[in-house]
C-alpha cells in the first residue's frame, strides 16, 4: 500500500502538532512492512534545519519518497479549502492520505483522507485569536470533519466535542492517544529544588491568571521558599494574564522563562517540586506525560482531556477555583509521603503511552481505509 502524508508541520512547527507529526511519521515509516510512503512538505523559507529533517527521514529508506513546494500558509489554507483543488499530483500513487491536523486536509481531493483532530479550541475559545479568525477556522474545521472518511481524536474528550459541536457520527471517530518523547526521563545527578513549574503557551486558555491567583494565596513562608517558573512562548490576548501578575505584585516570585528547548525543559521537570497544569481546556496534554516521565508530581485540571491523561497519578483540581489549586500546591509542598506517591505513580502512568503505540494504531487505520478504497 502507498500512504501519502502532508507532513509540513514536521518542519514548520517545533512543539504541539509539529512534534506529533515528526514522531508519528518516523514511527510509521519504521514500523511499516511492505508499505511505501509519499511525503509532501510545504514551506515558505527553505533552510538547512528543514532539509536536514527531511533528508534524515528519507535517507537509506527506499520506501520513502519526498516532494516539496513553496506555498505560503495563507495561500495553502485557501487552496486546500477549494472544492476543485486536489493534492494527488504531489502524491500520485497514494491509496490513502493522512493529514496530521485539520490544516492538511484538501477539500477537493477524491482520495480517501484520514485526519487527526487535536482540539477544537477555535470553536470553544473564539476570543483566543479573535472572533473573525476563529469563525473562519471553525467553519473550515466543520467542512474537514465532513470530508474526511475517518477521524482520529487524540482523546475521548475531543471525540465527544466533535460529536457535540459538529454533529460528527461517533462511529466515524477513533480515539488514539498521543505519546511522549522518551528523552524526558529522570536524569541522574539533577536534584529537586523548591519551585513550581508551568509549561505551555502563555494564553488565556492555559489559565495562568487563575494560577497566579492561586499562587498568591499561598502562605508567605511557602511563597518565599517555592517560586513559580513559567515556561512557554507568549500567545494571544495576554493582557489579563500580565495585568493579574502586576496586580498581585508577583515580581520576584514568578519568573517567565519563555520558550525552552527539550534539554532545558527536561532539566526543569527533573528539578521542579511539582508541575502545575490547571488549563481550562486541552485536546490532550503532552506536558503532563513529560513531567510524569521525569518523576515530577503533577497538579492538573479535572475537566476536558486532562483526567484521561493523568489517570489517578495526579492531583486533580477545578481550574475555575483558585483555592483548590492553592490547596494542592500546599499538599505537595508539605506532605513528603504524598510527593513520593505522586512521583512513583507518574512514572508508572506514562508506561501506558508511547509514540510507537500511537503510530502503530494510526498505521492500522490507514491500512483499513486504504484496503477498503482499493476494494471499492
Amino acid at each position: 500500500m502507498t500512504i501519502g502524508i502532508d507532513a509540513s508541520r514536521a518542519v514548520n512547527e517545533g512543539a504541539g502538532i509539529g512534534r506529533y507529526t515528526r514522531e508519528v511519521v518516523r514511527w510509521m515509516i519504521d514500523l511499516a512492512e511492505g508499505d511505501r510512503f509519499q511525503l509532501f512538505f510545504t514551506f515558505v523559507r527553505d533552510d538547512g534545519h528543514k532539509r536536514r529533517w527531511i533528508e534524515d527521514v528519507r535517507s537509506h529508506r527506499e520506501h520513502v519518497e519526498v516532494k516539496t513546494a513553496t506555498i505560503p500558509g495563507q495561500l495553502k489554507e485557501w487552496l486546500w479549502g477549494k472544492r476543485w483543488w486536489g493534492i494527488k499530483k504531489y502524491m500520485p500513487e497514494a491509496d490513502v492520505l493522512f493529514a496530521p491536523s485539520f490544516f492538511e486536509v484538501a477539500l477537493g481531493e477524491k482520495t480517501p483522507q484520514v485526519v487527526t483532530v487535536h482540539d477544537l479550541s477555535h470553536a470553544l475559545f473564539p476570543d483566543q485569536r479573535g472572533e473573525q479568525v476563529s469563525r473562519r477556522l471553525t467553519e473550515r474545521d466543520r467542512r474537514v470533519a465532513s470530508k474526511a472518511v475517518r477521524i482520529i481524536a487524540v482523546s475521548q474528550a475531543t471525540k465527544d466535542e466533535l460529536t457535540r459541536l459538529y454533529g460528527v457520527d461517533p462511529a466515524k471517530i477513533t480515539v488514539i492517544p498521543e505519546g511522549y518523547n522518551t528523552f524526558f526521563q529522570p536524569v541522574a545527578g539533577v536534584e529537586r529544588q523548591p519551585f513550581f513549574l508551568f509549561v505551555g503557551t502563555v494564553s488565556p486558555r492555559k489559565n495562568l491568571a487563575g494560577l497566579f491567583q492561586a499562587y498568591a494565596q499561598l502562605p508567605p513562608e511557602i511563597r518565599e521558599e517555592y517560586r513559580l517558573k513559567v515556561v512557554g512562548a507568549e500567545g494571544w490576548n495576554t493582557n489579563q494574564i500580565f495585568q493579574t501578575y502586576q496586580n498581585l505584585k508577583l515580581e520576584g516570585e514568578v519568573e517567565f522563562l519563555g520558550y525552552q528547548g527539550d534539554e532545558a525543559l527536561r532539566t526543569l521537570y527533573n528539578q521542579a517540586a511539582a508541575f502545575l497544569f490547571p488549563s481550562l481546556y486541552e485536546g490532550f496534554g503532552i506536558p503532563i506525560l513529560e513531567a510524569m516521565a521525569c518523576g515530577c508530581p503533577v497538579i492538573t485540571s479535572n475537566i476536558s482531556s486532562m483526567p484521561e491523561v493523568a489517570g489517578e497519578a495526579a492531583l486533580l483540581v477545578d481550574p475555575s477555583i483558585p483555592q483548590e489549586i492553592t490547596e494542592a500546591m500546599m499538599r505537595v509542598a508539605t506532605e513528603p509521603k504524598l510527593w513520593a506517591q505522586l512521583h512513583r505513580a507518574g512514572l508508572e502512568r506514562v508506561k501506558d503511552f508511547s509514540w510507537e503505540k500511537t503510530a502503530r494504531r494510526t498505521l492500522e487505520m490507514l491500512h483499513e481505509i486504504g484496503e477498503q478504497a482499493t476494494r471499492d
